[in-house]
């Protein structure tokens, strides 16, 4: 009997990770946030003053963005989190002078689905091409360009960003590579997201759930106040 227990408890336990993908680093798709949080700070050495959490009401703004220019409407078809953990690790390969989150990771319905990396500088060549040899080399190219813009009275000049995008089994796979033909700063690192595609079903049924839910909630809130009129 103790024996069929156990090969049954085996059985769930490789069903419930034969469908989780991984996404980066042994971080799997099926984690949930207090998973992933225990896993970085045992990986990546962090204290919990190297991560930040923020919920979907704070961060409207922190849904993934990964392109700025002539590729801005794909943004809209990676799906906004509820959570995203954002972690300051101070080690080789992350960037260490990024003090707003070098390491995100994005959680709906409290799985993970996306998880983002920002390279040092200093071996950003050699990130991308590490990438390539375990990506393989058929990958898209996509040339985001950003327009120059105005920002207080700074002129932010104009960027040409190249990506390499993999669509690699259950995943889809974006590096940013580095830019050094610009004197902006700020696209001179790469960037690495991964982007699960298991969980995009069941993100669209949740969200519709959501809609009608508050839509139900605001029709019985405005029938209770009908209700209450008297003469």
């Amino acid at each position: 009997m103790k024996n069929k227990i156990l090969l049954l408890l085996s059985l769930v336990f490789i069903f419930h990770n034969i469908f989780a993908e991984e996404l980066w680093n042994d971080f799997t798709d099926d984690m949930t946030e207090e998973e992933v949080i225990k896993k970085a700070k045992s990986d990546f050495n962090l204290d919990t003053y190297s991560i930040q959490i923020q919920e979907r009401q704070y961060f409207s703004n922190l849904k993934i963005n990964i392109f700025s220019g002539n590729q801005e409407q794909r943004n809209d078809k990676f799906m906004l989190p509820d959570t995203v953990i954002e972690c300051s690790a101070y080690i080789a390969p992350f960037d260490e002078n990024d003090t707003f989150g070098n390491i995100r990771f994005y959680l709906f319905n409290d799985k993970l689905y996306a998880v983002y990396i920002r390279v040092d500088q200093s071996i950003a060549k050699e990130f991308v091409q590490k990438a390539t040899d375990v990506y393989g080399k058929k990958y898209t190219k996509i040339d985001d360009y950003s327009p120059a813009e105005k920002v207080l009275f700074v002129k932010i000049p104009a960027t040409h960003t190249y990506f390499r995008n993999w669509d690699f089994n259950n995943k889809e796979i974006f590096i940013r590579l580095p830019d050094e033909g610009t004197t902006n700063w700020d696209t001179h690192y790469a960037e690495l997201y991964v982007i699960s595609k298991n969980h995009y079903e069941d993100y669209k049924a949740e969200i519709k759930r959501r809609n009608d839910t508050q839509k139900q909630k605001e029709a019985d809130e405005k029938q209770n106040k009908i209700d209450s009129i008297k003469f």
